[in-house]
């Protein structure tokens, strides 16, 4: 296999098994190395999984599994996000046949769209994400996304991504709230104008 998938897990949302479920395919297909603080006991009747039970920080635990990472990509993947099944196969096509691209990576369907590419849906090549990897709040107030996007961004090194979108679960937790009034506008952490780029296939972070 040429890749191998990580999970960390702080705390499992209640959507685990359906997770697990609709990324079903690309789960049977590579190893998985799962890093369970809390609620992913699921993960160790999993022939193809290698499962440790560790209570760390939520960085650690993607670090810890990181190292243990034995083929020539990994996927970063969270657990509350569904991928399009043929999104790996894609995502190592690319990195193959463009060694100036970091990664790859894609961002949420509404309402969850962030503006920016997810970190939890991240493909790398493993030596280079070892080497880089040092992400944990609160650096600058950035988070694990944009904290890595703009680090790519020094490195002279591209972000890219495909033509599709990832799902997040977590949409199903937030209640439709009804406003009578027009809400204050509030700034948001994941804002970063440097990483917008609505128009072009991947953005390009460059000095």
């Amino acid at each position: 296999m040429s890749l191998t998938i990580t999970i960390p897990i702080k705390a499992a949302p209640k959507e685990i098994e359906e997770a697990i479920a609709r990324n079903q395919r690309i789960l049977e297909t590579y190893p998985i190395i799962v890093v369970d603080r809390q609620g992913g006991d699921v993960f160790k009747t999993m022939k193809n999984a290698t499962y440790f039970k560790l209570d760390s920080s939520f960085w650690d635990a993607r670090r810890f599994a990181l190292e243990r990472v034995e083929t020539t990509y990994v996927l970063c993947l969270d657990i509350d996000t569904v991928l399009p099944e043929n999104y790996v196969k894609e995502a190592i096509l690319k990195l193959e046949t463009h060694p100036d691209i970091a990664c790859i990576a894609l961002d949420y369907e509404a309402p969850y769209a962030q503006q920016h590419l997810a970190f939890g849906t991240s493909v790398w090549r493993t030596k280079q994400l070892r080497e880089w990897y040092d992400w944990s709040p609160p650096k600058g107030g950035l988070c694990e996304c944009v904290y890595m996007w703009s680090k790519m961004k020094t490195l002279g090194l591209q972000v890219s991504t495909l033509e599709m979108k990832a799902v997040h679960l977590k949409i199903k937790q937030e209640p439709k709230v009804t406003r009578t009034t027009t809400p204050p506008k509030i700034p948001s952490p994941h804002a970063h104008p440097q990483l917008r780029n609505k128009t072009h296939k991947h953005i390009i972070l460059r000095g």
